[in-house]
């Protein structure tokens, strides 16, 4: 029987990756494409999360069909 495990150090670390870079990509978007500030912060956050998921979605479709890699 497969018990369930949540990863939290993972969960947790993700979490903090995506502020550090959402913060960082925002300031480029608004100092080098010279957008306001909320227009760069929601575009780095609609793209570093759109990529997250679709990273985490690939992760585990691939992690279904070869498990032992």
């Amino acid at each position: 029987m497969h018990e369930a495990v949540l990863p939290l150090r993972t969960i947790f670390f993700q979490i903090l990756l995506l502020l550090i870079a959402i913060a960082l990509e925002s300031f480029i978007l608004h100092r080098l494409l010279y957008l306001s500030r909320p227009t760069s912060v929601k575009y780095a956050t609609s793209m570093n999360l759109l990529s997250t998921i679709v990273g985490w979605l690939t992760f585990f479709l691939w992690s279904r069909y070869y498990p032992l890699l």
